[in-house]
């Protein structure tokens, strides 16, 4: 992603001759039904941070999450990179 994930700054020499689309809101709803097929709503594990969650992504995590649990029946990953459990460990 661009401006956010560290390989970002080397991407712009292989995404800039990619064709860039619009697509409304609808387009968007109609593509996310077509790939959505699954019959069954209940959610089991939930990925975060895929590569890697940041340190405002915790603290943005902690704040959505103050106050809730989850469901017994979900489990939860967060990925992060090591500079990142480093500076959470040297916070807490």
């Amino acid at each position: 992603m661009h401006s956010i994930t560290p390989e970002s700054t080397h991407a712009e020499s292989v995404t800039s001759n990619l064709k860039q689309i619009t697509l409304s809101y609808e387009e968007l709803v109609v593509c996310q039904q077509r790939q959505n097929t699954v019959l069954n709503p209940d959610v089991d594990p939930v990925s975060l941070g895929n590569p890697h969650f940041s340190v405002e992504e915790f603290e943005k995590l902690a704040r959505y999450c103050s106050g809730h649990r989850k469901h017994s029946n979900v489990s939860v990953i967060v990925t992060k990179s090591r500079a990142v459990q480093e500076g959470a460990e040297r916070a807490s």
